[in-house]
């Protein structure tokens, strides 16, 4: 596991439960030895299990040994949009960039107070897996 580009650690990915209907698809039993496939495509919604239900969107699934990676479809929403809001990485004011605030591209933070009244938002560690949308 190498880090993400501003060094947070090792990546996590998010590990499917031993119910899950979606680790069931992905492992493709044949005969009780799992078939992994090279891409699936599912055709309808499934229900989640246990941890599953607390995601909206996982974007790398680890199923044994064997890892899965969420594609978003191209071009489902739009370039432009109303009422954006201005976000920037971490600690860094020079790299900044607008967002939507109606959709799920977050990460997690607490805000602590410094010196002189600044906050300084710092990563919480206790998320499911890396790049999260929260």
């Amino acid at each position: 596991d190498e880090g993400t580009p501003m060094n947070d650690g090792p990546a996590r990915v998010f590990e499917l439960g031993e119910n899950s209907r979606l680790r069931e698809i992905l492992c493709n039993s044949v005969n009780g030895s799992c078939q992994f496939q090279m891409t699936v495509t599912l055709d309808s919604n499934i229900e989640c299990d246990t941890k599953e239900c607390q995601v909206d969107e996982a974007r790398v699934l680890k199923v044994h040994d064997v890892y899965y990676e969420y594609i978003r479809p191209p071009c489902v929403e739009q370039v432009f949009f109303n009422d954006s809001k201005k976000v920037t990485y971490k600690n860094s004011f020079r790299h900044s960039s607008c967002a939507n605030p109606l959709l799920p591209h977050a990460a997690e933070a607490c805000c602590t107070e410094g010196n002189g009244g600044t906050l300084t938002a710092t990563r919480y560690t206790e998320y499911f897996f890396d790049h999260e949308r929260v």
